[in-house]
């Protein structure tokens, strides 16, 4: 059942769902990209980047490297990605369609996603992995 959500509130949970898919979706090697590089800044605007993470644009963009044998970037349109996959979540946000409840658990499905990688990548370290 939709709720009557005023247009802040709509942009303030429109932007937490965006954030929280960008940090799921986002290069997990150190997870600071995540953790850092992606953040809430004002009026619905978010930022991938700037200072924590400065090699933020070279995860998205295409390259290929000698130093992996010509191996294309894996992480390649992740932004791209992750904007894309959120898009139908925040038109719901918008018309009205979800409620509180329901976009709060949008919301925590993100987060545990992102847990859940960093959780991954701990292990993979652990157990000897790049």
């Amino acid at each position: 059942m939709a709720t009557n959500l005023t247009l802040e509130d709509r942009i303030r949970f429109a932007t937490q769902y965006l954030l929280c898919c960008l940090k799921a979706d986002a290069p997990i090697r150190s997870s600071n990209l995540a953790q850092n590089g992606i953040q809430f800044i004002a009026d619905g605007q978010v930022t991938v980047g700037g200072e924590p993470a400065p090699y933020a644009v070279y995860t998205n963009e295409p390259w290929i490297s000698e130093r992996w044998h010509g191996k294309q970037n894996p992480n390649e349109g992740w932004l791209e990605y992750s904007i894309e996959r959120a898009k139908p979540g925040i038109r719901s946000i918008f018309s009205g369609v979800y409620s509180e409840d329901d976009i709060d658990a949008m919301i925590s499905d993100e987060e545990s996603t992102f847990e859940d990688r960093k959780k991954e990548r701990s292990e993979a370290i652990r157990n000897g992995g790049e």
